[in-house]
This record gives structure tokens, C-alpha cells and sequence, in this order.
């Protein structure tokens, strides 16, 4: 997991601290409304999580333990926190 996206959210690569202000650039310059923006990267950000356990379930299964598969779960599972938080305040 790296600590720059490949293309900014707003003005912000780093997806650890991806903000509301950040969102809400991306909405304007989309055209796109800010509240439904906000609301489908908290969605997607609440779901990730349990969405990378399925992958790593299947993973182990077919490959058996990784600390990289372990380490990414961990890293996930902070930065969709924090992102949350950052954006909806909850």
C-alpha cells in the first residue's frame, strides 16, 4: 500500500488524509454534487474493509499466510477509518 494515490482526490494524493474539502473539490470539478460525492466515498470507505477480508479469505485459501496480506488488511482497515471520519465527521 502505497501513501500516494495515482491521481488526486481534490488537491490530496495521500489517502490517509483525504478531507471533506478534498471531496468537495473533486464534486466541483466533476460536476457532480458535493453531499452524493461525499456519500459514496464514505459508503465505498465503509465497505472496503470487509471487502478485502473476502479477497484475503480467498487469498490464504489458495496461498496460505502473508504478512503483505496482513499488513494491507491493517493499513485498509486505518486509512478507510480515518477517511470516514475526515469527511463525515462520525
Amino acid at each position: 500500500i502505497d501513501r500516494r494515490l495515482a491521481m488526486g482526490i481534490g488537491e490530496q494524493r495521500d489517502p490517509g488524509q483525504v478531507a471533506r474539502r478534498d471531496v468537495d473539490r473533486l464534486a466541483q470539478a466533476s460536476g457532480i454534487g458535493s453531499a452524493f460525492v461525499a456519500d459514496v466515498f464514505v459508503r465505498l470507505a465503509q465497505a472496503m474493509p470487509a471487502a478485502f477480508a473476502e479477497v484475503a479469505k480467498a487469498y490464504r485459501e489458495a496461498h496460505g499466510d502473508s504478512l503483505v496480506i496482513a499488513r494491507m488488511a491493517d493499513v485498509i482497515e486505518r486509512q478507510c477509518r480515518r477517511s470516514v471520519k475526515l469527511i463525515s465527521g462520525r
